[in-house]
């Protein structure tokens, strides 16, 4: 399984709005295109495991970040994470 490592913002565009979710970039040449898959993340040493990352449609992948989430990062929007994602 191919492992992305990648610092990106907190936060999202999609359709004008923005979604608190991190972007994984070189997401669809690793994943494919068009369908959800499940992943492992370690976003700033906190672990993910089993998530869904979502096809926007737009070109990449995006991992939704709940308040939950942030709230453990100490991270808001605009806010850079370092990031490993691993699909499942």
């Amino acid at each position: 399984m191919t492992t992305l490592t990648f610092e990106a913002p907190i936060g999202a565009s999609l359709n004008g709005d923005t979604w608190s979710a991190l972007e994984i970039p070189g997401s669809v040449e690793a994943f494919g295109a068009h369908r959800a898959v499940r992943v492992d993340a370690v976003i700033d040493g906190i672990r993910l495991e089993d998530v869904a990352a979502l096809a926007t449609g737009e070109g990449e992948y995006r991992i939704p970040l709940g308040h939950g989430i942030r709230a453990r990062l100490g991270k808001g929007l605009g806010e850079t994470v370092h990031a490993e994602v691993t699909p499942r």
